[in-house]
């Protein structure tokens, strides 16, 4: 019984932390590309100006969340991530988190990303996602 409200209330700061669904704050309809789990570690290409977005699956009931870990003054980052359930959705299901970002020069940029629960500072991460991006003018 402890260990259930100890839960509870980490998952409720959690969803404080500023990993809550903000649907407006992302447009799918903007992506020029967009980047899953199975291109982990592949290089892509998109024009300057274009729009990637980053779609990871996670299960945020358990705390665990992506976090961008490296990123690159040539990738802004719009918003925070978009959380959109995988399938039906219902208690301890999947979501998919979906980050933006514009390309703002040419150039080639790192994009690296983690799954860990973001109020343990040292814990490492459970998986890594990680994208190299060839901007071009």
């Amino acid at each position: 019984m402890k260990h259930a409200i100890i839960f509870t209330v980490l998952s409720f700061l959690f969803m404080l932390t500023g990993i809550s669904c903000k649907t407006a704050e992302v447009d799918l309809n903007a992506c020029k590309k967009i980047v899953t789990e199975d291109m982990h570690g592949k290089e892509i290409s998109i024009k300057k100006g274009d729009t990637l977005c980053v779609k990871l699956l996670a299960r945020l009931g358990t705390g665990f969340g992506w976090q961008v870990e490296t990123s690159s003054p040539l990738l802004k980052q719009l918003g925070n991530p978009l959380q959109i359930p995988e399938g039906k959705g219902g208690p301890g299901s999947a979501d998919f988190q979906i980050f933006q970002f514009t390309a703002q020069e040419a150039g080639k940029a790192e994009l690296a990303f983690a799954y860990k629960r973001t109020w343990e500072k040292k814990s490492t991460a459970e998986k890594q996602h990680q994208v190299r991006v060839i901007i071009e003018e």
